[in-house]
């Protein structure tokens, strides 16, 4: 479904921040091993330990993160040149924890790098641009749920400076979700669905499905259809 050129998007956007990626990097998520894996082509080393949510990439390996999570690495403070935090948290009373922790392992002018799935962007947007709209805008409640498990950016940038991150820099980020013939695209979205689409019933559902083929079917070029989503990047400096 998704190409090498894809899977290096993050490593892209992480050269182009300007942060050291030749030492130790901590990266926190709920996607963290595939995440960290795809910032190889960035100069980031191999994985050295890796815990569901936590992975430090480091020249040298014997990383113990056993129980490790997000927001209690047990890393060694001040050990850190890099901390990447993609969606580390599960909503705006977990965020500040884990940018604490961040800050607590981090070197003095290591970077941090916390990065964050826009739905409002989405929301406001039309379906030929994130086709999710059709889901968010037929399923309010849906959208709810979705908003609160994601902080909004003005929010995340407001508590990047509370947590005594210093210059934060606002970066938009499209992070490319799908890239599949029309037909293979299609029965990709009705499994894996996108965020949030667990809670709709079936009827709903098929519904979406049918405006997603005939949207897709018109904006496919040479038969291939590629889907975005928008996340919000913040970068600073321990």
């Amino acid at each position: 479904m998704l190409n090498r050129a894809v899977s290096a998007e993050w490593s892209r956007l992480l050269a182009s921040l300007g942060v050291k990626t030749d030492g130790v990097t901590v990266v926190a998520g709920s996607h963290a091993v595939r995440l960290a894996d795809s910032l190889q082509a960035s100069g980031v080393h191999p994985i050295a330990g890796a815990a569901d949510e936590v992975v430090v990439c480091a020249e040298t390996e014997g990383y113990d993160l056993e129980g490790a999570i997000p927001s209690a690495t047990g890393l060694p403070g001040d050990s850190a040149d890099l901390v990447v935090l993609a969606h580390a948290w599960d909503g705006r009373t977990t965020l500040a924890p884990v940018l604490e922790e961040a800050m607590r392992i981090a070197r003095p002018g290591a970077g941090i790098v916390a990065c964050e799935f826009d739905l409002g962007r989405i929301l406001r947007s039309r379906p030929a641009q994130y086709p999710a709209v059709l889901l968010y805008s037929a399923c309010p409640d849906v959208a709810a749920t979705v908003a609160a498990r994601h902080v909004d950016p003005g929010f995340l940038e407001m508590s990047v400076v509370n947590a005594g991150i210093r210059g934060g820099q606002v970066t938009r980020f499209e992070r490319t979700v799908r890239v599949a013939p029309v037909d293979e695209y299609l029965a990709d979205v009705s499994v894996r669905g996108w965020r949030g689409a667990d809670e709709v019933d079936a009827d709903e559902a098929d519904d979406i499905l049918g405006q997603l083929g005939t949207l897709a079917e018109k904006l496919a070029g040479d038969g291939v259809f590629t889907e975005t989503e928008p996340w919000v990047v913040v970068r600073g400096w321990a």
